[in-house]
């Protein structure tokens, strides 16, 4: 039987198996996982004028928040700079797919501006950073090479003594796990995630579990992709089973990283990297669209089975 309470952790008592939430709720555990994602912190100090909206991308919820400061501002009839720091993947699909939502809000001239510190998908193939670079700039997105030193007012501050305007400010420049376990005195990675052995599981604290971009596999350190994530859900969930009920736990093996990447352009087209091979296309977004759909329908149809 199971109960959902919806509530965020605030604190972990790992000796008393004991969580506690920020509405001062406590829960206790016989075993826990933790799947609780990554966040991005601005790496440059932040005193934005009070109508400027900064907005980190992790937690997923602020691109939620960020879409209706856009929609607000157009629907008012308000010109919109957005700014969009960072240039790895999820800087540039929240720099294309910003481009999308201001075309598709009827905003002929979308200003839109990536500031990029060693540029837009280092360590991706030519051609794939190639195609990002011309995903943007057809639709008229301005890209600088640089570095935000502080954003102050509404104006982002560069290292060359340069600065960008801004309305909306998307900060994409890399994820961290969340401190909770730092606090909680649990084992660590280099990162601050939580370290995990080969059956996700904390060395120190048995009963504790996780997986995704909040843990440090400690066997073989993984790249922050959702695919792992994907491939943990089975094994954490056996894994959880198993230790309840004494059983043998399962090691989690699947850490190739040759795996497919599908990144949005937020045009109808998508980029498709799997290992060099790099494509690009309606078809490609086609495809990123059905095996998305396809996971939340099995999703769904897994969540419905173990209902009580």
């Amino acid at each position: 039987m199971g109960a959902f309470v919806r509530g965020s952790v605030a604190g972990i008592d790992p000796e008393a198996r004991r969580l506690r939430l920020a509405d001062g709720r406590e829960i206790r555990y016989d075993a826990v996982s933790f799947g609780i994602g990554s966040v991005v912190a601005p790496p440059f100090p932040v005193d934005a004028s009070p109508g400027v909206g900064v907005y980190p991308v992790k937690p997923i919820e602020n691109l939620l928040l960020a879409r209706r400061a856009i929609e607000s501002r157009v629907e008012a009839g308000e010109a919109v700079q957005v700014l969009v720091v960072g240039g790895g993947t999820s800087a540039f699909e929240v720099a294309g797919n910003t481009l999308g939502l201001l075309t598709g809000l009827g905003v002929k001239k979308p200003l839109v501006t990536v500031v990029t510190g060693r540029g837009l998908l280092c360590g991706w193939p030519g051609r794939a950073r190639r195609l990002a670079h011309a995903a943007l700039a057809r639709r008229g997105a301005r890209r600088i090479t640089g570095r935000v030193t502080r954003l102050r007012g509404d104006r982002a501050e560069l290292a060359d003594g340069g600065g960008v305007r801004c309305d909306v400010c998307l900060v994409a420049t890399g994820t961290r796990p969340p401190e909770l376990f730092a606090q909680a005195g649990l084992a660590l990675g280099p990162d601050g995630g939580l370290s995990v052995n080969a059956f996700l599981q904390s060395p120190l604290f048995p009963e504790i579990f996780g997986g995704g971009d909040c843990i440090h596999f400690a066997p073989a350190p993984l790249p922050r992709a959702g695919v792992y994530a994907v491939r943990q859900g089975p094994v954490l969930f056996a894994n959880l089973l198993a230790f309840l009920t004494g059983r043998q736990l399962t090691p989690f093996g699947k850490t190739g990283q040759n795996f497919l990447s599908l990144l949005n352009c937020g045009d109808g087209r998508a980029i498709l990297r799997k290992g060099p091979l790099v494509l690009e296309g309606r078809w490609c977004m086609a495809l990123k669209d059905a095996i998305d759909r396809r996971f939340i329908r099995r999703f769904a149809a897994r969540a419905i089975s173990v209902a009580p």
